[in-house]
């Protein structure tokens, strides 16, 4: 057999686990959440990002030098994306090819991560809700 007792990695056993970013959350799976009600620049401690869409004109802007596998996941929960877009500046790198991108349905969300996977830095979307 080519696999041992420990195979299948886990955090006790790999020295200098680290979850890729300060954001990513703990051995619990307990996150930072931030709640967002203006225009706001993430930081690499952010994780889970709750926006107020009541107010009008919010941009967030991702971190211009994010780190690989950098995630954010964004959320709607004031129900009025559809009229009140939230904007997601990529910062000087892409998000999926494009300098920005919305949430522009009520209680939408989206799923970022970074990656240099082809070659340049980009932000992919992993999952859109809405």
């Amino acid at each position: 057999s080519r696999y041992t007792a420990r195979s299948i990695v886990d955090a006790a056993f790999v020295t200098g686990f680290t979850s890729g970013g300060t954001g990513g959350g703990d051995k619990n799976n307990i996150y930072s959440i931030t709640g967002i009600t203006g225009s706001t620049i993430l930081t690499l401690n952010d994780y889970i990002i709750l926006v107020n869409s009541t107010i009008t004109g919010i941009t967030i802007t991702l971190p211009n030098s994010p780190i690989e596998g950098q995630a954010y996941k964004i959320k709607d929960v004031g129900g009025f994306a559809l009229t009140n877009n939230v904007i997601i500046d990529g910062n000087g790198n892409t998000i999926d090819g494009a300098s920005i991108a919305l949430i522009n349905t009520d209680y939408g969300a989206v799923e970022l991560v970074f990656s240099m996977f082809m070659g340049s830095g980009m932000w992919y979307s992993l999952a859109f809700i809405n």
